[in-house]
């Protein structure tokens, strides 16, 4: 099953994770609990 970014997100929220996104020359990046990950082209 996929998911969209914003389901995904939406879970993350519901379990109590905390994140934040960042954005810098066309990079998105979010960190999650001490874990970054990055996305290109969202």
């Amino acid at each position: 099953m996929e998911k969209t970014v914003s389901q995904v997100f939406a879970e993350l929220a519901e379990s109590g994770a905390s994140f934040k996104f960042s954005g810098r020359n066309g990079r998105v990046l979010v960190q999650i609990d001490g874990l970054m990950h990055s996305f290109r082209n969202l």
